[in-house]
């Protein structure tokens, strides 16, 4: 997708923002700003992207998004029918560190913080009771006024930085492009694949869009996302399969037909590949 640069409103009387949207989806598109960015989904399931990484998000997912880092979170297709009752409830904080605190991450006493702010490139997944803390806190802020903000996004802060249950979505290897005709081609895959997953996709098909050959497509797009296609388009069927399994409402061999997998062997392999679970450890596990 092409990271669209987003314009984070001035919030002229305040350093920083903080936003709740309840929304019958999310309607934001593959983005990226100058900002650093935390962000709670209270409600709603879907797909994340963020860099080159693409995983499953549930209720009480949470994330630190570094500056000028292209992200996205979007909802599963049964949130954008016309008869559907769902709803995404989300907290967003943006903030900038040059209008908090210049001087005050230079002190010694927040150098975790500054290497936090750092790891953030890539962006950080939040987990376990380091979530859970957070997101009161961020309830909390969403209320707050005058001073008291800038001590509890602190606070904020501090917790993630102390924090051992952080761990990096993109990898090492992903960079921002800035390349126009680079970002508009990635873009075009993305949107291919997340209209068409369910079905037959051909490599030939997505590289004559692009208007390369199919050798030529393959050998660029590892370059760009440092990740195979075929590596690409599976990691987007499974993460749909995930969620299938955890809603019980299908049987494997019909999840595995629904996301776009005619054998179910092969189903198998590649949700252990890529999960490092079967799917019946999946379900017993998210279940436990």
């Amino acid at each position: 997708m092409k990271p669209i640069l987003e314009q984070v409103p001035n919030y002229v009387d305040a350093s920083f923002a903080v936003k709740r949207e309840v929304m019958p989806h999310i309607n934001i598109p593959w983005h990226y700003h100058p900002e650093y960015q935390i962000i709670f989904v209270n409600k709603g399931y879907g797909t994340r992207f963020v860099g080159n990484h693409i995983g499953s998000f549930y209720e009480g997912d949470m994330a630190l998004i570094g500056s000028n880092l292209p992200h996205v979170w979007k909802n599963d297709d049964d949130f954008y029918k016309k008869d559907s009752s769902k709803i995404s409830d989300i907290y967003v904080i943006h903030f900038l560190i040059d209008r908090i605190a210049t001087t005050l991450f230079s002190l010694p006493e927040t150098v975790k913080v500054k290497k936090l702010l750092s790891r953030s490139s890539k962006g950080l997944l939040i987990t376990g009771r380091t979530r859970n803390v957070v997101a009161k806190k961020i309830e909390t802020l969403y209320g707050a006024k005058g001073f008291e903000r800038i001590l509890i996004l602190l606070d904020i802060l501090n917790v993630l930085a102390e924090s051992k249950e952080l761990f990096p979505l993109s990898t090492e290897g992903f960079h921002v492009t800035t390349n126009e005709l680079d970002q508009e081609r990635i873009r075009k895959v993305h949107e291919y694949v997340l209209l068409n997953y369910h079905k037959e996709v051909r490599v030939q098909t997505v590289a004559e869009m692009l208007h390369l050959t199919k050798s030529s497509f393959c050998r660029y797009f590892k370059s760009r996302t440092t990740k195979t296609f075929s590596r690409f388009l599976n990691e987007i069927r499974i993460g749909k399969a995930s969620r299938l399994l955890i809603s019980k409402e299908q049987t494997v061999s019909e999840i595995s037909r629904t996301v776009g997998y005619n054998n179910i062997s092969h189903f198998n392999r590649q949700f252990k590949e890529i999960t490092g679970k079967t799917p019946k450890q999946f379900y017993l596990e998210y279940k436990a």
